[in-house]
């Protein structure tokens, strides 16, 4: 396997440990319960819980755009581990 494709599923990876962890903590500040959310946007409770513990491996541009408008935030503070992204 090429170094490139390594390193893109290396970062593949810390992207969605990153989307995993912002939109639980994200949930949570806003003390919204899992299957409020649920309700929200649509997307089944189990999925949810699969996206927070990183073990959703494909989630579309959609979700997470629904999953931003519904935690009041952009994409960015979602998808960027930053200082930035609150």
């Amino acid at each position: 396997m090429k170094a490139s494709t390594l390193l893109a599923r290396a970062e593949q990876r810390q992207i969605m440990r990153t989307f995993a962890r912002r939109v639980r903590g994200r949930r949570r500040a806003l003390g919204i319960p899992l299957l409020t959310l649920s309700q929200r946007t649509g997307i089944s409770r189990n999925t949810l819980y699969a996206i927070e513990q990183g073990t959703r491996k494909n989630v579309t541009l959609a979700t997470v755009i629904t999953l931003a408008t519904a935690l009041r935030c952009s994409v960015f503070n979602l998808l960027v581990d930053s200082p930035w992204a609150v």
